[in-house]
């Protein structure tokens, strides 16, 4: 199969469809966002003989909905921690244009794009690409009393309490960046130790 422009085109002798639908077509519009990764190709003749069993109601939601969650880029962290399963996995979008505040699951984990790029085998979500990704983590309050767990990569902000290695730290100046350090490395750079965590 192979897109062209706005259309997906199934190869010579094939048929193709939207994962989750049992339409089988030679060609078909794209809708936004959809990639080849949407779709499935299939000899004629096995496309006319029709699927064997339908996908449960629950499989067919959940695609429905990771398809309406991929491109979005204004979800919360607490909506996107309330619903895991239905952000798109990082594995379904490499090669794939990714904007800066889509999520992604990756590692049991849920990262927020931090800058636009094309998503690549290489440049996963962790600690080595920490000027792409940002992990979520539920909301806390920042103070000393519900600091805010430190775990690189992370972006960190002024009067905020942080914890890491069962000290608190307060955070002195934003660093405007994912770090890649330990908070204990920092201390005097955008940190001060703050007391033992509770």
């Amino acid at each position: 199969m192979k897109i062209e422009g706005k259309m997906i085109i199934a190869g010579e002798g094939k048929k193709l469809h939207r994962i989750g639908s049992d339409a089988w077509f030679s060609r078909c519009t794209l809708l936004s966002g959809e990639t080849e990764a949407d779709f499935e190709e299939a000899e004629a003749s096995e496309a006319e003989a029709g699927p064997e069993e339908s996908p449960s109601f629950e499989e067919q939601f959940k695609a429905f909905a990771r398809m309406q969650t991929r491109q979005r880029k204004d979800l919360s962290n607490a909506q996107a921690l309330s619903m895991p399963d239905l952000v798109p996995d990082w594995s379904e979008l490499v090669g794939t244009a990714l904007e800066a505040g889509q999520v992604v699951r990756f590692g049991g984990r849920l990262w927020r794009v931090r800058q636009a790029h094309t998503a690549q085998k290489e440049w996963r979500p962790c600690l080595a690409t920490a000027s792409l990704w940002e992990r979520i983590d539920k909301d806390h309050a920042g103070t000393m009393e519900d600091p805010i767990p430190y775990e690189p990569p992370m972006e960190i902000f002024a009067g905020k309490h942080y914890s890491q290695g069962g000290r608190v730290y307060r955070c002195t100046r934003d660093s405007g960046q994912a770090l890649s350090h330990n908070l204990s490395e920092l201390v005097g750079l955008y940190v001060e130790e703050a007391g033992h965590d509770a």
